[in-house]
């Protein structure tokens, strides 16, 4: 069973990874947003040239990614929704769909049942405690 989702879309996107470059606003599903570019700061080792991200202006949430390959192709476009807020301040979506526009497939990502504050610290993510789980 193969995903239309790249490790490099799930992992961590830390802001210092990336150069970032404001393209416009544009309304994209009824919300106002900030169209802007994303270029890998290590284009060698990204699977991507660029992506084009529509970042909700209200609550800096992400909508839509579109992603290019190292040919500079439109390669794949991500959607997101469902955005619910939780505790007042975690926003956090029910779905994703990935679409392949150069093969033709897609994969969704469905999410429920979110918890919050269920008494796990900080201490059970340490290398011990992770180990012991296996």
């Amino acid at each position: 069973m193969g995903s239309e989702f790249a490790y490099e879309d799930i992992s961590s996107q830390e802001i210092e990874k990336y150069t970032y470059k404001w393209i416009r606003d544009e309304t994209y599903n009824e919300k106002n947003c900030f169209v802007v570019e994303y270029y890998p700061i290590d284009q060698k080792n990204s699977g991507y040239t660029k992506q084009v991200t529509w970042l909700d202006k209200q609550e800096y949430r992400i909508l839509k990614v579109e992603y290019y390959d190292k040919k500079e192709s439109h390669l794949k476009t991500l959607t997101i929704k469902g955005y619910k807020k939780y505790l007042d301040k975690y926003w956090r979506a029910d779905n994703a769909n990935m679409i392949n526009h150069q093969n033709g497939k897609s994969t969704e990502i469905i999410w429920s049942d979110y918890k919050f504050q269920t008494g796990l610290t900080d201490a059970n993510f340490n290398q011990n405690s992770l180990k012991r789980v296996r």
